[in-house]
């Protein structure tokens, strides 16, 4: 569920959704090739086809690979993002004071310039998000009792993201 979403918002969205045509983590371009720019609008226009599209459940494999998800518990403020689109992009901090809260029952709440409600799967090295567009799947970098590092990298054509977002307790 989104409440008060506005067009940066849906940049956002965009960005932290899932992993259409997930593909392994590569190096950056060569300086040789040229990088492929893409435009907010088209980010945004991208987003919104995501958000309009039915939510992807989790699959009785994501649901069978689950472990206890007790570090999880809680409430997690991003600290910072790392964004790179086509290998080009650093480390931004938050629009505005963002949180992950994750329940017990498997509940995902994210505050910040909207509401979002999703459900959650933790793996053991993946944190699946699902309830709203495609599943997004995270790969958890780090996972201390105070620090949760997760990475997301999204495909289409010539384009890629690679999302990296750092939550401290």
């Amino acid at each position: 569920m989104i409440r008060g979403t506005k067009p940066i918002v849906a940049l956002a969205i965009a960005l932290s959704l899932a992993s259409c045509n997930k593909e392994e983590a590569r190096p950056a371009p060569a300086p040789s090739e040229t990088p492929v720019r893409v435009t907010d609008k088209e980010i945004t226009s991208a987003a919104e086809k995501l958000l309009k599209g039915p939510a992807e459940p989790a699959t009785a494999a994501d649901k069978a690979q689950r472990v206890d998800a007790a570090k999880f518990y809680g409430k997690w403020n991003i600290v910072h993002t790392v964004m790179l689109t086509n290998g080009e992009g650093g480390p931004t901090k938050p629009i505005m004071p963002t949180t992950w809260t994750f329940n017990k029952d498997g509940g995902l709440a994210i505050e910040g310039g909207m509401s979002i409600s999703m459900k959650y799967i933790y793996t053991g090295d993946k944190l699946i998000m699902t309830g709203m567009g495609p599943k997004q799947e995270y790969d958890v970098v780090r996972l201390t009792d105070s620090e949760l590092e997760v990475r997301a990298v999204i495909s289409a054509g010539a384009t890629r993201i690679e999302n990296t977002t750092l939550l401290r307790r």
